[in-house]
């Protein structure tokens, strides 16, 4: 689940302790510098693994202007969940039980592997003499873009079991808010995710 509809949706008022047990500062100070630890190796793995298809024509029609930004806002959208799957997904994964990680991240890693392979489609549709044209693309991927009804539908279970999990667990709590404002100086909010996701439909429709 992406985290503008919901990660940041746990208020103060929940970051009391329900049956917390008690944690050495040592030992907490060792585990926050774990975490630390994976997510710098998870950045540098990022960084290494995703490379966005170069757009490969110049614009020279207001439709080819509109196929550009479409291409581009994908690319921004992509990296956007990336920067999700980093700070948030894999370093709070460690401190849920399975059911609630899979219920409060539903469908980020699907969503995120459409867009990707989505993109690099359009790119390929866009390389001089292409085969395949920009609506072939659109009908190609249109059953897998049907995981955004599944993600909705789970997006009340899923506010609910976040603020669950930060009612049971403090160190989960904290370490939700050390996330929320860390991503903030990266412009990742509650509207992040959600005005990209439109701004893609908005240029799709000008096509």
């Amino acid at each position: 689940m992406l985290p503008d509809m919901h990660v940041f949706a746990c208020s103060d008022d929940h970051y009391s302790v329900i049956d917390q047990p008690t944690i050495d500062e040592s030992e907490e100070k060792d585990y926050y510098h774990l975490l630390n630890l994976q997510a710098d190796e998870s950045v540098y793995h990022d960084l290494c693994t995703f490379k966005a298809p170069i757009f490969p024509v110049q614009p020279v029609e207001k439709r080819d202007y509109s196929i550009r930004e479409l291409v581009e806002t994908e690319k921004n959208f992509i990296e956007a969940l990336n920067l999700v799957k980093r700070y948030f997904v894999r370093p709070l994964s460690t401190m849920l039980s399975e059911d609630d990680k899979k219920t409060i991240f539903f469908g980020i890693k699907e969503i995120a592997e459409i867009h990707i392979g989505f993109h690099s489609d359009l790119c390929q549709a866009c390389s001089l003499g292409a085969a395949i044209r920009i609506s072939d693309i659109f009908l190609q991927w249109k059953e897998k873009f049907l995981i955004y009804g599944e993600y909705c539908s789970n997006l009340p279970k899923a506010h609910s079991r976040l603020d669950e999990a930060c009612l049971r667990n403090e160190m989960f709590s904290n370490e939700l808010t050390v996330r929320v404002i860390e991503t903030e100086a990266k412009n990742i909010g509650r509207d992040g995710f959600a005005g990209a996701l439109i701004e893609t439909v908005n240029v799709t429709m000008r096509l």
